[in-house]
């Protein structure tokens, strides 16, 4: 019988509504109003303080005021409060060196020199088709005279600056090299850094190291890498100890030659809110990775390391990173000037800051003590241990690609399904024991009441309907401890492989229980198989699924997917490949898993019977 309100009611009801939606409505907007009144409260003290300092001392105040200065040091006074270590004021001058300073290029000879014990400029580096190096000029050269100034101890650094300046202009030095005495007369120009070297390990094997990373990077990067495909190297170790940096870009087209497509970087804002900030695209080439890293690893370079390691690309060997995840801003002011400040922290692939943490490494190796110069070390098998690890890790082991599957949006890298299986899963895991048998028993035990279902299936081919026991989608071949039920099933092939389990009787169990540890249960007569890319299972009610043996409630419509290529795992050389099985010989690798002796396939039946036999008699 329907209940009828009268118009007076409703009317009431609607009041009552609208007072308790205005309430809530003014509770947020007061508490919204208060907020931002106390920030406007804070900085009109911020400003009344400032203005009353300044009344006072130019009532005062005996000397003249410099109001350009003034001003800057308000500026930078007002960042150095913040306490934000990455907080910064830039004057005009400052924030133009500093956008020169990132492009990669500068105005110079080409040369890079330190203070030599003698006083004298020695020369470390000459950058390759530089005025320096086109002259002649050579590592190990001293300069002792800068056009006609003799260089000293105390002048060393103002004599190392002519170096650089306008194209252009021309700079006469004295060069002690090779036993002689020279003048060289070079003239300044535009001259790209190189920040990138590779260098042959061995016939397959290449180490790339990073000196900065600056605008031009990774363009150097990617023409070192492929000219280091055309030789078909097999492992590269790449270096990023000493760098740091605080740009995205550089780090994001670094990684992009090397990662599958996918999200490479979050940013977590002041609210814990996650953003995707940067994607890699499908194209990549498949190396085997080894990374360097530690302490003085730090910005966006932690997070190149992070993205390596959370795709399964690169082991990470050497120490934890230095923990520096904050995104800063650079905001121009009026007259030039600019302002960095704090915004947001970074996050990888896998959501997880490093700001506080740092990167943890696959293998930890110290860098051992010396005397010698850093530069001199690194690299050095002798003297570098992290190096010298590096290269047993790669030489170790070598990286295959495989398939992976998402079932409602979660991953899973072998099997999942819906029907018995599932429900099994789910009885399992709250079953306080864990174990072969017992999940033989609990098999077992739910096959004797378990009703089959009715699902509709959907692929890519057409959509069909079917009365399952059970239906499994399998990417690898087996559930684990060497039950196949997909046989057929390869972690390379771009496919699952769906094996349907109709209904069936007791009588079935134990050769359906021998096939499925057999590798044959594919050709009973009451297993359908087939193969796609993906799969729609759609059922009357929400349930439970599985994935890899877990259980999941969900939706009533379950969506399976396969990822082809989309997952990387390393893997010892010295084993057969063999498809079928590298995530199963990765797990043996990692963690020294060993396989259930093949007796359990001669024993099986008898075991079934045992327990049937048990089971029949509490029924």
């Amino acid at each position: 019988m329907n209940k009828k309100i009268s118009l007076g009611a409703a009317i009431a009801y609607m009041a009552i509504a609208a007072a308790v939606a205005f309430s809530l409505t003014m509770i947020y907007s007061m508490n919204l109003f208060n907020v931002k009144m106390t920030g406007i409260t804070e900085r009109e003290k911020m400003y009344s303080s400032l203005h009353e300092v300044d009344l006072y001392v130019r009532e005062n105040y005996y000397g003249s005021i410099n109001e350009e200065a003034l001003q800057e040091a308000i500026a930078r006074g007002y960042i150095d409060g913040l306490e934000d270590s990455n907080a910064r004021y830039f004057t005009a001058a400052e924030y133009e060196a500093y956008t020169q300073s990132g492009s990669g290029k500068y105005v110079g000879v080409g040369l890079v020199t330190e203070m030599d014990s003698s006083g004298y400029l020695l020369v470390r580096e000459v950058y390759p088709d530089s005025p320096a190096q086109m002259a002649g000029i050579k590592v190990g050269a001293l300069i002792t005279n800068v056009n006609g100034t003799r260089v000293t101890e105390n002048n060393n650094e103002s004599m190392a600056g002519r170096l650089r300046g306008e194209a252009g202009t021309k700079v006469t030095l004295t060069i002690q090299q090779d036993s002689q005495e020279n003048n060289y007369e070079l003239t300044l120009r535009a001259i790209e850094v190189p920040t990138v070297k590779t260098t042959m390990v061995s016939e397959d094997t290449a180490y790339i190291s990073f000196t900065e990373w600056s605008g031009t990077t990774a363009d150097q990067f990617i023409a070192q890498l492929n000219a280091l495909k055309a030789q078909e190297v097999k492992g590269i170790l790449l270096d990023v100890r000493g760098v740091t940096s605080n740009e995205l870009s550089y780090a994001v087209r670094l990684l992009d030659p090397l990662l599958p497509s996918g999200t490479v970087a979050y940013s977590r804002d002041k609210d814990g809110n996650l953003t995707a900030v940067a994607e890699s695209d499908a194209n990549s080439w498949d190396i085997p990775l080894v990374v360097l890293a530690d302490e003085t690893t730090g910005g966006t370079t932690e997070l190149f390391v992070m993205a390596l390691q959370d795709f399964g690309r690169a082991k990470v060997v050497g120490a934890r990173t230095a923990g520096n995840g904050d995104i800063t801003e650079i905001f121009k002011l009026s007259g030039g000037s600019a302002i960095q400040v704090t915004t947001a922290q970074y996050a990888g692939p896998k959501q997880k800051s490093f700001g506080d943490t740092g990167v943890g490494p696959d293998y930890e190796v110290e860098l051992a003590a010396s005397e010698s110069n850093r530069g001199d070390i690194l690299g050095n098998a002798e003297l570098d241990a992290p190096y010298k690890k590096a290269l047993e890790v790669l030489n170790e082991g070598c990286l295959d690609t495989i398939d992976y599957g998402k079932i409602n949006g979660t991953d899973f890298f072998c099997t999942c399904g819906v029907g018995f299986d599932a429900f099994v899963s789910l009885k399992f895991a709250h079953a306080g024991k864990r174990g072969l048998l017992t999940y033989l028993e609990k098999t077992l035990q739910e096959s004797l009441k378990y009703q089959p279902e009715t699902y509709e299936l959907e692929t890519e081919n057409g959509v069909s309907k079917y009365k399952a026991f059970l239906i499994a989608c399998g990417n690898a071949s087996q559930y684990g401890n060497n039950a196949y039920i997909a046989p057929q099933a390869t972690l390379t092939d771009g496919l699952l492989d769906v094996t349907i389990l109709e209904p069936f009787t007791i009588l079935d169990v134990p050769s359906l229980a021998f096939q499925l540890f057999n590798k044959t249960i594919d050709q009973n007569s009451r297993i359908k198989t087939f193969r796609c890319k993906q799969l729609c299972i759609r059922r009357t009610t929400p349930g439970v699924v599985h994935f890899d043996g877990d259980p999941m409630e969900t939706e009533a419509d379950v969506n399976i997917e396969l990822i082809k290529s989309g997952l990387r795992v390393v893997v010892p050389k010295t084993e057969e490949k063999d498809a079928a099985n590298v995530l199963q010989r990765a797990q043996e690798y990692v963690n020294g898993i060993k396989l259930i002796n093949e007796a359990i396939v001669d024993n099986i039946t008898d075991k079934n019977k045992k327990i049937l036999k048990k089971l029949t008699k509490k029924v």
